[in-house]
């Protein structure tokens, strides 16, 4: 094992060849450019470098090993077929005399021009097709610190050039710059897939608190309310005082007031509708109530109407959207109609809520800390992704305001 710097055999390139591999390194730093611009994948964007990589300099075998921040191998990505791995499947520990070690320390290209004979290259041996006598071994280092090693095998150790070795250390920074990116790119989908998994959770357990307590609104408050007013409408018809009467009267009207309060309370927590008879049934319900809530006239159109109910978080999500929507209507729109359009066509379901008020710029509302309409924006388009739907609203001052969401059709049938 000797390092770049030592290597006997390799010659000095001619002073004419420079502008030559000055080319040639940029070729490759284009293409390698290209390869990772194309996917955040760092799997699929390590096998085509190497390929890329391979094929420029005209090797057959070479391989890209991960290391973690305290320097142990973490994973190899192989190279028609050669792979380092232990009976569980996982990658192997590295030798203890292996170049790893002195690559990791130096931070320098190392040139092994004999196996050991415990080395797992000579395995390619057996079959004679890709006999390998030693390998280089880059270094890839991105702000200090190495995040692994660019492997390129070789047959035959007096044709390793030193401009290709030159090629793989300019290549170098880059592999490691798209390591360092797609890890850290894994690990941000890896945190926004438990937030949403979290949050799917809280919205859950959020709905499941909503419907017991509607339940038990209906079902105890109400009842007992019920049980109160026939007590004082028996008191009143028994009672011949004129003036006892007339406060029995007015506690009925309180009663009565109290009762129709509960059912709408109850009703915008949880209606019951929506879970014994779907999305369209508890929209039209909504819209009936709303319309004497807004003043305004509010139309729904359902088109596309199917009888196969949707999954109950698709249902509950569309639900609470037009709500929140139509209560923003209520609350800032200053408008004259509205409507509610519920459209399921092949590949999706759509859900567009529109009025013809004062509008607003979402630009300006989203840049607002602790907006109660941007709040409302936020949860909207949060509940809308939870269900790998999309959620878009347009509006602008004096010319009302469109809540657009749709959810795929094939999210739901997986």
């Amino acid at each position: 094992m000797e390092s770049f710097q030592d290597l006997p055999h390799i010659s000095d390139a001619k002073p004419d060849a420079a502008v030559l591999q000055q080319r040639r390194e940029l070729a490759i730093l284009n293409a390698i450019f290209e390869v990772i611009s194309s996917t955040n994948d760092l799997k699929e964007t390590l096998e085509k470098a190497l390929d890329f990589i391979l094929s420029f300099i005209g090797s057959a075998v070479g391989w890209v090993c991960l290391l973690e921040q305290e320097g142990s191998c973490s994973a190899f990505v192989g190279y028609k077929g050669l792979c380092f791995s232990n009976d569980e499947g996982g990658p192997a520990p590295c030798l203890a005399h292996c170049v790893c070690d002195r690559v990791r320390k130096t931070k320098e290209a190392v040139v092994v021009t004999r196996l050991n004979q415990e080395c797992p290259l000579r395995l390619l041996d057996e079959n004679g097709e890709q006999r390998v006598t030693g390998h280089v071994s880059v270094p890839l280092a991105a702000k200090g610190r190495i995040v692994g090693q660019l492997n390129v095998a070789f047959n035959d150790p007096n044709q390793v050039d030193r401009n290709d070795i030159e090629l793989l250390r300019t290549v170098g920074p880059q592999l490691a710059v798209a390591i360092e990116n797609a890890r850290l790119w894994g690990e941000l989908q890896r945190k926004e897939k438990m937030r949403a998994e979290l949050l799917k959770k809280v919205v859950s357990a959020q709905e499941e608190e909503r419907r017991r307590i509607s339940r038990e609104l209906h079902d105890e408050m109400g009842q007992n309310l019920t049980s109160m007013l026939i007590g004082l409408k028996i008191l009143w018809n028994s009672n011949k005082d004129d003036q006892s009467a007339e406060v029995i009267n007015g506690l009925c009207k309180t009663v009565s007031g109290m009762l129709a309060s509960i059912h709408d309370l109850a009703l915008e927590l949880r209606p019951a509708v929506l879970d014994d008879l779907g999305l369209e049934a508890a929209l039209a319900q909504l819209l009936k109530d709303s319309r004497a809530r807004l003043g305004i006239p509010v139309d729904f159109e359902v088109i596309g109407s199917n009888a196969r109910r949707l999954p109950r978080e698709v249902e509950t999500t569309l639900y609470r959207i037009a709500q929140e929507s139509l209560t923003n209507v209520a609350r800032h729109a200053k408008a004259q109609k509205a409507s509610v359009m519920l459209r399921r066509g092949e590949k999706s379901i759509v859900l567009i809520v529109e009025d013809n008020g004062a509008g607003f710029d979402p630009r300006e509302v989203r840049q607002v800390p602790d907006s109660p309409q941007r709040l409302g924006l936020y949860g909207m388009e949060e509940r809308a992704a939870l269900v790998g739907g999309t959620f878009t609203v347009e509006s602008n001052p004096g010319m009302g305001t469109t809540i657009y969401v749709e959810v795929p059709l094939e999210l739901m049938e997986g």
